[in-house]
């Protein structure tokens, strides 16, 4: 009779440990969070920083549309943030046509809007800084 309370006691010792060392696995799971996939290879980051004119003093500007289009695909956009950043993935392909504009809601932009071309780059991520000339 011994024997057989001795090896329940076992039993649920054994189920336990597994049931805490299971628990323990999907805490640290959960707070590294899930495996982010890589970015797909064909794929670059434009990222960068939008601010006013070189003659001033650089402060960041919020709410520039950035757009990007070329080649065979359609047109990418962003919104500048309070920080004048910006970051759009994109396919790639040899040439990009960028164009940075004010989308304020008046019918006149406190900015010339500006255009640019990026030639393909060897590397996955692409910094800009951008400086508008005000009106």
């Amino acid at each position: 009779m011994k024997k057989i309370t001795n090896l329940k006691r076992k039993i649920v010792r054994y189920f336990c440990t597994g049931i805490c060392l299971s628990s323990v696995a999907f805490v640290f799971q959960a707070c590294y969070g899930p495996i982010q996939p890589p970015p797909h290879p064909s794929e670059i980051c434009i990222r960068g920083k939008v601010l006013t004119s070189a003659d001033s003093l650089g402060i960041p500007v919020q709410n520039i549309k950035v757009s990007v289009e070329g080649g065979y695909i359609s047109k990418f956009v962003d919104t500048t943030d309070a920080n004048g950043m910006f970051c759009i993935y994109i396919h790639e392909q040899d040439k990009y046509n960028m164009r940075f504009e004010g989308i304020e809601p008046d019918s006149v932009s406190r900015f010339f809007p500006k255009d640019t071309i990026i030639k393909k780059s060897d590397f996955y991520d692409v910094y800009l800084n951008i400086r508008l000339d005000a009106r």
